[in-house]
């Protein structure tokens, strides 16, 4: 089945995101590199692998939701020619495909607790290396009960070795697939943009929000400078 009923265009590494087939995917990329968008066209395709099933997306906190994943995810939709309802009640959102509908379920990291007893299909968790531990995708995982595909996906920009590096880089576990993009990748974004970054960033935070690295942040930009030869 087809992505969407027009064609997107997309980065590589939005690509690859995309269209992997591990059960556990992650897009780790620095600013402005197109994640949340990739983000919501991966939530579009597990739709229609899942008609008349839920699929849950959410992100650390709800001001998040309203401000960054709705209206992405409604630019996807346009611009993807798909029809949809929206109900403001409950953050929900029915994608009409061929085959059938799909719910998509908006919700914020905050309440975790309240997925519970969610049957879904598939889920994504953007900007996950915001939240402090991985109590949130592992009450995701265990909704994954009620659809075709049954997998799960995040993106985000990285936040140091936190539990994201840990699953994805350091400690990869079975099914875990890891897709990294740069700032620079998207050839839409303003000279300016990229400039500013490179001007006000260290190397440090540089290899990190433009390279979608992970690096120590740990200590902050004070501290991980620090040497006692030189301070």
């Amino acid at each position: 089945m087809a992505l969407t009923r027009q064609s997107y265009k997309l980065f590589q590494h939005q690509h690859d995101f995309v269209h992997s087939t591990s059960k556990y995917s992650a897009l780790v990329a620095g600013y402005g590199s197109g994640k949340t968008t990739a983000f919501c066209i991966r939530a579009l395709k597990e739709c229609g692998r899942n008609a008349g099933k839920r699929i849950l997306l959410a992100e650390p906190t709800y001001p998040m939701v309203r401000d960054v994943l709705q209206p992405t995810f409604e630019q996807v939709l346009r611009a993807s020619g798909f029809g949809y309802e929206y109900t403001a009640t409950d953050t929900r959102y029915r994608i009409k495909w061929k085959n059938g509908w799909a719910d998509v379920l908006m919700r914020s990291c905050e309440s975790y607790m309240r997925w519970a007893g969610l049957n879904l299909a598939a889920g994504g968790i953007d900007e996950a290396d915001q939240l402090r531990d991985d109590r949130a995708w592992k009450m995701l995982l265990a909704r994954l009960r009620d659809g075709n595909t049954l997998n799960a996906f995040i993106s985000t920009t990285p936040e140091g070795f936190k539990w994201v590096w840990k699953y994805w880089e350091s400690e990869v576990r079975h099914g875990y697939n890891l897709t990294r993009g740069r700032t620079e990748d998207n050839e839409m974004l303003p000279e300016e943009f990229i400039n500013s970054l490179k001007e006000n960033y260290d190397e440090t935070l540089l290899r990190a929000y433009l390279n979608g690295e992970f690096v120590n942040l740990q200590q902050g930009a004070t501290y991980y400078q620090f040497t006692r030869e030189n301070n």
